[in-house]
């Protein structure tokens, strides 16, 4: 419904996006992009040869935790907890790589560094003991959150939208993609195939009910 400051289309792609959840300890906001990462496959080619912290204990902090191990001589996973939530085959391959040690009870307090990450300072979630640990990159994996966009279409309990493989959402005509899309992976190219699909499905929306203005003919779903 068209209104001040809005205006009318017969579709709509929704790209709006998502941010990693972040732990708001002091020096993750100032070293952000200069050894505090929440990608790492993006980032884990930064880190070679240095020790690396990873935040987390779900899927993508422990299978990340094993990734690093490829670059860094060390990797410590940081976890809250006395086990690891991540599933069983995910956590027994990390748990077997040597180069990973896993601080359980363990948080994250502060992250210490002038140009570049340094150190965090880690406290142990069962008692008062501090420490600081030398390390030379922090990635931080704790979550994940959809860009909010009110409940205009079906979604997971996490927000993200629900799409079938047109990129179609509940809603005729709205469709998703890339990181506000319900999907396990989350990377540029994925994001990418999504923006493909949906800008050809869209056009055959509009085609097929005859929405689309500047006549017929052109990209009937096979290519753009």
């Amino acid at each position: 419904m068209a209104g001040a400051g809005s205006d009318t289309a017969g579709a709509v792609i929704v790209a709006a996006g998502g941010k990693p959840q972040k732990l708001d300890v002091p020096g993750e906001a100032e070293l952000a992009g200069r050894g505090v990462s929440y990608c790492a496959i993006c980032d884990g080619p930064f880190f070679r040869d240095q020790v690396i912290a990873v935040v987390g204990g779900g899927n993508t902090a422990v299978e990340a935790a094993d990734y690093l191990t490829r670059f860094g001589q060390k990797v410590y996973l940081i976890h809250r907890r006395d086990a690891l939530r991540a599933q069983p085959i995910i956590r027994e391959r990390a748990l077997a790589n040597p180069k990973l040690e896993v601080c359980w009870n363990t948080v994250v307090e502060a992250i210490k560094g002038r140009d570049q990450v340094e150190a965090v300072v880690l406290k142990t979630t069962v008692g008062e003991e501090r420490r600081e640990l030398p390390v030379g990159g922090v990635c931080i994996f704790i979550g994940f959150s959809p860009n909010q966009l009110n409940d205009h279409a079906n979604h997971d309990r996490l927000g993200f939208f629900l799409t079938d493989a047109r990129m179609q959402t509940s809603v005729p005509g709205l469709f998703a993609v890339g990181d506000i899309r319900a999907q396990p992976v989350r990377q540029i190219t994925n994001a990418t195939a999504d923006g493909t699909v949906a800008a050809v499905m869209a056009h055959k929306y509009l085609e097929d009910r005859q929405l689309l203005v500047g006549g017929a003919g052109a990209g009937r779903g096979d290519g753009v």
